[in-house]
Parts: C-alpha cells; structure tokens; sequence
C-alpha cells in the first residue's frame, strides 16, 4: 500500500489500532525522506552571462552528481549525466536530439566524438551513433568513470586512448577492438595526445605507439 506522506501511514495505523512496539517497528522501516536529483545543461550568453537555454531531466541525487565537461560537435551537445543517462542536445537550441544509456551510476568522464561516433567510456567503453544515437559498439573490457578519452590518429585510422584503473588501452574507433594495452595505475587524469606520443599523470609517462618511454630517455632521443 503506498503512502503519500508520513501523515497518511500515521492515519493508517491509528485505523487500524497499531500502537507500542510494533507500531514503531513499522514507522521505522517506512522512509520519510526520499532524495531526488535532476540532471541540468545550461547554455550561457558567453558575452553577457544571461541564459540562453537550460535542459533537465530527473535523475539520482548523489553527493557528487555527474561532473562531465560537455562535449561540443558540428552543433551537437553531449553529455552524460549522474546515472549513466546519456543525451544529445541541439546547441543552440537546447532541444534533445537522443538519449540512451551507458551503464549505471555516476560517471564524470566526457564525450569524444570521432568519424560519426560519439565515444564514451562509461563502464563499458560505448560507441553510440553521433547521428541518431544507435549503440554501434560496447567492450566491457575497457572501463573508466573519471578519466576522459582521447583520439589518436595514425596511418589513416582513428583510435581512441582510455585510461582505467589497471590499463591505458588503446581502441579501434570503428569497431571496439583492443590493439594494444599498457599497465596504468591512475584514471583520474585524461590522456594527452600529440602526433604519436601519449603523455599521462601517474605511473604512466609518455607512450610512443604503445611503447613506454621516460622523458629523460625522449630528451635522448
């Protein structure tokens, strides 16, 4: 039987000639409080600060929420929000093009989006249509919630490099394939691509086509 509010169950029980410890066991079980959150995307006049569009939709209220940069391409905003909700919008209008769905719970990584995918790796690493929104690939072999991708080009290929707890991993964009892996030990900061070198916080210093190098050994070079 749902309740409407704590009155309500408290109305109930008197009806029904609830008292002492049992009464009190069942008041105890029933949250008075339920915690809601919404997912927010706001468009800001960059000259004057006025608002253009704001864009919400319910979702789970967390301590941190969602903290995705929004990712901008040919007039399409990308974001993912605090449960793993994923929306396209019109950027200058607001208006929701797509939505879907990378795994569950809060993720604060952000959107690449290559050759007509929009990439993120949200639990598992999902490539969705940038068009229409249509999951194209997923690989649960490849995880991150914080850090960001990034996209390697090399020989006429696209790639995408992703940074978890365990590995930096790099992606065929078109497909979801591995092509190769490195150990890693931190996610919280996005890769850095230029040219053929991969430069990470952490453990991981630079990578030259899945070679790790040191920047001493570079200067050497």
């Amino acid at each position: 039987k749902p309740f409407e509010s704590a009155a309500a169950l408290e109305q109930w029980l008197d009806q029904n000639a609830v008292q002492g410890e049992v009464r009190n066991l069942i008041v105890s079980r029933f949250p008075t409080i339920r915690q809601l959150g919404d997912d927010v995307v706001h468009c800001l006049d960059a000259a004057t600060g006025r608002t253009l569009w704001k864009q919400t939709w319910p979702s789970q209220a967390a301590e941190n929420g969602a903290s995705c940069t929004p990712c901008v391409v040919d007039g399409r905003c990308y974001v993912i929000g605090a449960d793993s909700d994923v929306h396209c919008l019109d950027a200058r209008t607001g208006r929701q093009i797509w939505n879907g769905k990378a795994g569950a719970g809060a993720k604060h990584c952000s959107f690449i989006v290559v050759d007509g995918l929009a990439i993120i790796p949200a639990g598992p690493l999902t490539a969705f249509d940038a068009a229409t929104g249509q999951v194209r690939w997923s690989n649960d072999k490849v995880k991150a919630t914080v850090s960001s991708p990034a996209c390697w080009t090399s020989d006429g290929k696209s790639y995408v490099i992703v940074r978890d707890t365990a590995m930096v991993s790099c992606v065929n964009a078109a497909t979801g394939e591995i092509v190769w892996q490195e150990k890693d030990n931190v996610n919280g900061a996005s890769p850095v691509v230029a040219g053929d070198y991969l430069v990470g916080e952490g453990r991981l210093d630079v990578l030259s086509r899945g070679q790790l190098h040191h920047p001493a050994q570079l200067r050497r070079h």
